[in-house]
């Protein structure tokens, strides 16, 4: 025969609710106290036997071991509980994510904005490099332009 303890945690776990959950339905400070009496280490208090049976959707019969449940039942609030902690979990998890993410983009924006101005100093030096190679071509061109009009105006030159 299982004693109160055992079955207020087995009928906990089977609406899916923490012992801070029915700590919390049933006015405790903490979820220590649920703690000792699921474990055996303190007793219930006669008058709170029912309260425990309301919060757990059970009988009073069934929690003091004057009768077993044929079926453990799962009432809609033990599903409900279920499932928020289920989307607990997933927004946890969803906002680790996110919280990541945010920090790995304050790591790659200063990057990133480094790599833009390093990029527009690379296309500004190449069109710096294209204009000065004209005017090298240009000097060059001006160059040879004046040399052929000194051959020109140069008697030695003519001659040859």
């Amino acid at each position: 025969m299982t004693g109160i303890g055992e079955r207020i945690n087995a009928r906990r776990k089977e609406l899916g609710m923490t012992q801070e959950e029915l700590s919390k339905k049933l006015g405790y400070k903490n979820k220590s106290t649920i703690s000792q009496i699921e474990n055996g280490v303190n007793d219930i208090m006669q008058s709170k036997v029912a309260s425990f049976a309301e919060a757990l959707n059970t009988t009073v019969a069934y929690l003091v071991g004057l009768e077993e449940p044929t079926q453990p039942k799962k009432n809609a609030s033990g599903m409900k509980y279920a499932k928020i902690r289920e989307i607990r979990n997933q927004l946890e998890r969803c906002r680790y994510v996110v919280m990541s993410a945010e920090a790995k983009i304050k790591r790659v924006e200063p990057l990133s904005q480094k790599f833009e101005q390093t990029v527009q100093l690379i296309q500004d030096t190449k069109e710096q490099v294209n204009n000065l190679v004209w005017q090298e071509l240009r000097c060059k061109e001006e160059l040879r332009a004046e040399e052929q009009q000194e051959r020109k105006q140069d008697p030695q030159w003519v001659n040859e």
